[in-house]
């Protein structure tokens, strides 16, 4: 049966494919590739390994919860939920779309890292989005205060991660990949510190666009025919299964059929949208059209009697 978008406009349209754009992205076996491919810590592990070792709590996705700002305490007061909106009295709410703890397995010391992902359906904001994803890090640093670590313990610091995947962006940042992160340099001397001490912070930017089918297979290839492509959902189904071995679960069956049946109803709202929009201003011109020939004959009237001619005889033959 053919879907009937005729009655829901395009913003919750939009809305409710971007809640599934989320969904999706948050199951275990899609953050795992993601993992893999845009951390150091997990490149060395195989997909199921990830997917059964590292994710510790609930993977959140949208979801409220507030943390407050306290000054004076010796002991964590509160668990760390990995909470989607991070809400301080003096900073306000940030909600995130997917944000998860996670242990790098096989470690001699325990790692954890806070993920934070955010699905961005275009990267021409009024403001630059670096500045946004680096606001967004510092908060998930600063977050852990009497969480993750209480008074001056700042060597129990986690590492965090915020990483952006945009799906509709400027044609020279499709296909691309970048990473922002504190590094040190050695200005005078040859001293070097730890880098755990300072690689606390990392920005990854994912720009997709149209892969071809001959690249390898990369986080681009998944990302892409997940979000960009609009190969029917079967299509994206076996992709998955066969070249990135995913586990097809009922949620992704959903989430996925969903997606892109969300993704027509878009387009088909646009498509009629765009039609409305060029009835309209074609009768705009048609009359515009009318309203200069009535001027212009009406000049012509008004020059033939000027010139001595009958007037009703100019009339009823103009208007002939």
């Amino acid at each position: 049966m053919a879907n009937d978008y005729s009655k829901i406009d395009k913003k919750t349209l939009q809305e409710q494919y971007d809640a599934y754009v989320k969904r999706l992205l948050s199951e275990k076996d899609i953050l795992a590739w993601i993992l893999k491919e845009c951390t150091t810590e997990f490149k060395p592990f195989e997909i199921e390994k990830i997917v059964k070792e590292a994710f510790v709590g609930e993977i959140k996705v949208s979801k409220v919860a507030v943390d407050q700002d306290e000054d004076d305490v010796d002991e964590p007061t509160r668990i760390d939920t990995s909470n989607c909106e991070d809400n301080s009295r003096k900073n306000g709410p940030i909600i995130y779309d997917i944000r998860f703890n996670v242990v790098v397995p096989d470690s001699d010391i325990p790692v954890a890292l806070i993920i934070n992902i955010e699905a961005q359906k275009t990267s021409e904001t009024p403001y630059p989005l670096l500045k946004r994803a680096l606001y967004y890090c510092s908060r998930l640093i600063s977050s852990q205060k009497n969480v993750v670590f209480v008074k001056s313990h700042y060597e129990k610091l986690h590492k965090v991660y915020s990483i952006w995947i945009q799906m509709n962006t400027s044609k020279k940042k499709q296909n691309t990949m970048n990473r922002y992160r504190v590094i040190e340099e050695n200005l005078v001397g040859q001293y070097e510190d730890n880098s755990i001490n300072y690689d606390l912070l990392n920005i990854i930017t994912i720009g997709l666009g149209k892969v071809e089918d001959t690249e390898p297979k990369t986080i681009l290839n998944m990302l892409d025919t997940l979000l960009y492509s609009n190969k029917p959902s079967k299509e994206k189904l076996d992709t998955l299964k066969n070249l990135y071995n995913i586990t097809i679960s009922d949620s992704i069956i959903e989430e996925v059929n969903t997606m892109c049946n969300l993704g027509e109803g878009i387009y088909e709202r646009a498509v009629a949208e765009e039609q409305a929009r060029q009835a309209i201003e074609t009768e705009k011109l048609l009359k515009k059209m009318e309203n200069e020939r009535e001027t212009e004959k009406n000049k012509k009237i008004q020059e033939l009697i000027a010139a001595g001619l009958d007037p009703d005889i100019v009339k009823r033959i103009m208007n002939n």
